[in-house]
């Protein structure tokens, strides 16, 4: 069977527990890169494996992604 390129947004949710909104908003801070699955503007938004991988890497259960201070 073939390993999944992509998740979506609720997929990636679930995987670093938390809900689809904190991803939303990590994404719109530039924290996580997604990118559209097609070129339509009401296609999901969809998160590379290996940016899964390297936020599962550096987000400890427990922990929040720092958001940086406005400046």
């Amino acid at each position: 069977m073939k390993e999944k390129q992509y998740v979506t947004i609720a997929e990636f949710a679930r995987r670093v527990d938390r809900s689809p909104r904190v991803i939303r908003y990590w994404i719109a801070q530039g924290l996580i890169e997604a990118q559209r699955e097609s070129l339509t503007p009401h296609s999901r938004i969809v998160i590379s494996m290996n940016e899964v991988n390297r936020v599962l890497a550096t987000l400890p259960q427990g922990e929040v992604i720092d958001v940086p201070e406005a400046a």
